[in-house]
């Protein structure tokens, strides 16, 4: 057996976390900028940015993955523990989207499974009033090219 690299992914420190699927983990990267990001569905990256105050400089290191917790260090030597944690709470998007990912090609349901969480993210990752499934049902009608024909512009505007 040969394993073979197809690509690389400069990194300062790494640990798994159980962050946008309930049952597979995530790789969480310190890039060496001091960024942090998310490899995810094989080796397709997700930049995140941290709202704490800590954070300003950057991150240093992640360590002790348990779950969807681990520990960071940030360049002044701050450490938190924070959890990441973006798989959606509703069961029907929660549903949908392990049914897309094993019936569409893997980048083909990356694409929406990314787009659903930059749409989600803009309304502050909220679970109340369907702005989850909303979010997912955008992302898949964007990923379609669906979101342009007439029947489904009239529903949008109707539940806006």
């Amino acid at each position: 057996m040969v394993v073979d690299s197809h690509s690389l992914v400069p990194a300062i420190s790494i640990a798994p976390v159980r962050a946008l699927r309930s049952n597979v983990c995530d790789l969480l990267v310190v890039k060496p900028d001091k960024s942090l990001l998310l490899l995810t569905h094989g080796l397709h990256e997700i930049p995140l940015s941290l709202r704490n105050p800590d954070a300003f400089g950057g991150v240093l290191s992640v360590k002790d993955g348990v779950e969807s917790s681990v520990s960071i260090q940030f360049v002044n030597k701050n450490t938190s523990r924070i959890t990441i944690n973006l798989v959606p709470k509703d069961t029907l998007t929660h549903q949908a989207l392990m049914l897309l990912s094993l019936s569409l090609p893997a980048d083909f349901f990356f694409t929406i499974h990314h787009r659903f969480l930059f749409k989600w993210s803009l309304k502050n990752y909220s679970s109340v009033d369907n702005v989850t499934f909303r979010a997912f049902r955008d992302a898949l009608l964007e990923t379609l090219q669906l979101l342009d024909t007439s029947i489904f512009s009239s529903l949008t505007a109707a539940q806006a």
